[in-house]
């Protein structure tokens, strides 16, 4: 076997599957993004939810990237509560960077990491209230609880009305 995959497979086997992902974790993420984004202060969203999958060895392994989104705030302590709040209890790790820059001013990064399943969210904060967040999981295995480990999971508030773009005629 490619030591590649053989390493794959040994970090995915000491992390919870894509399905448990989904439903221990993933709506809390939910709870966090619709708590700093709403129809009032949503800008862009750039991409789709999805599951990814790659062969690795004799298994398949899954990954999750959530759109990333833009919203306008620059409340950091609005968003290290939503953050601390719902992601601390599940067992995240939540740090808060700060930085200078010259063309937005203060841009602060808050990330809360989760080893256990394998994941990561993030927002930036930035002085020029134009703020971002995210989350992804790395390379998850399935415990076959469902028949497609792609399909995302059935969480009330995933695709609030403000977040659909409207189709154009």
């Amino acid at each position: 076997m490619n030591p590649w995959h053989a390493e794959q497979l040994q970090q995915a086997g000491q992390m919870h599957s894509i399905e448990d992902f989904g439903r221990d974790i993933e709506p809390a993420l939910i709870q966090v993004r619709n708590e700093l984004i709403n129809e009032n202060n949503f800008e862009l969203r750039h991409g789709d939810d999805a599951i990814s999958s790659q062969p690795t060895g004799d298994q398949t392994l899954y990954s999750l990237n959530s759109p990333t989104i833009y919203f306008l705030e620059d409340n950091v302590d609005k968003a290290r509560t939503a953050f601390e709040s719902h992601l601390t209890p599940l067992g995240f790790t939540v740090t808060v960077d700060e930085q200078m820059t010259d063309k937005e001013g203060k841009l602060t990064w808050i990330v809360a990491r989760n080893p256990t399943y394998g994941i990561s969210a993030s927002a930036y904060i930035r002085d020029s209230k134009r703020s971002s967040f995210h989350y992804e999981t790395e390379m998850l295995s399935s415990d076959g609880s469902t028949d497609d480990p792609q399909q995302l999971a059935d969480i009330p508030g995933r695709r609030p009305d403000w977040l659909i773009p409207t189709p154009t005629t």
